[in-house]
């Protein structure tokens, strides 16, 4: 599967074990953060600004807007020669995609 064509619940998952956080997948197709709380906290980044943003601050990642009602870019690395460049129809999208790509490459697992 390629990490630029993840999207949704995989792509939350992927995003977590990236993360090294702990998950439990629901019945209504969710993910959940397990983190010793009575409650459970929804995972989801690749929808979540208060999730995904720390990742894109900390991994210094790069969005662009897009032109003419395409997609949204994301790259990671020095902007003349990106390391990795994903695309996503909304900004956390394509920045989660490239998050997963530089952890785990351009290919992970089913």
């Amino acid at each position: 599967m390629k990490s630029a064509g993840l999207e949704g619940a995989t792509l939350d998952r992927w995003v977590a074990k990236a993360e090294g956080i702990e998950v439990k997948y629901s019945t209504t197709q969710q993910y959940w953060r397990i983190d010793g709380t009575p409650e459970n906290i929804h995972w989801a980044p690749h929808c979540d600004w208060s999730q995904a943003g720390p990742i894109i601050e900390r991994e210094l990642i790069s969005l662009l807007a897009p032109k003419m009602g395409h997609l949204w870019e994301a790259s990671y690395g020095d902007t003349v020669e990106s390391q990795a460049l994903c695309h996503g129809k909304t900004p956390l999208e394509a920045a989660m995609r490239v998050y997963v790509s530089i952890r785990f490459g351009a290919d992970v697992p089913d």
